[in-house]
């Protein structure tokens, strides 16, 4: 069902429910891991590149855009509908959490 431009369309609540549970179902357990287990969190083999990033909402968003397809638009972005410029909005937080993460850990010389 196509929506007039100038109608502003209503929240679809279970959607944003089931991405909160979903986030936080995959992000608690890796805090509880680490503000419980600290000595494990610290020597485990996940990258720390990745072991200090919160993945819970992407690994939500994903589901929720698997189980709900027809709830969103096929591109999000910042700038427009441009899916160029939607992966540049995806990807450049996560580049950028990279490289100050590799920054304060000494992976330049310096």
């Amino acid at each position: 069902m196509m929506q007039d431009s100038g109608v502003e369309s209503r929240p679809q609540w279970r959607v944003v429910a089931m991405f909160y549970f979903l986030a936080c179902a995959f992000s608690w357990p890796f805090f509880w891991w680490r503000d419980v287990n600290a000595q494990s969190w610290n020597d485990s083999s996940i990258p720390p590149e990745i072991r200090d990033l919160t993945w819970g909402p992407a690994a939500a968003a994903f589901l929720v855009v698997y189980f709900y397809p027809l709830s969103r638009s096929r591109t999000v972005s910042l700038f427009g509908t441009s899916t160029i410029r939607s992966t540049f909005c995806f990807l450049t937080p996560i580049l950028l959490s990279w490289l100050g993460v590799s920054m304060e850990q000494g992976h330049f010389g310096e």
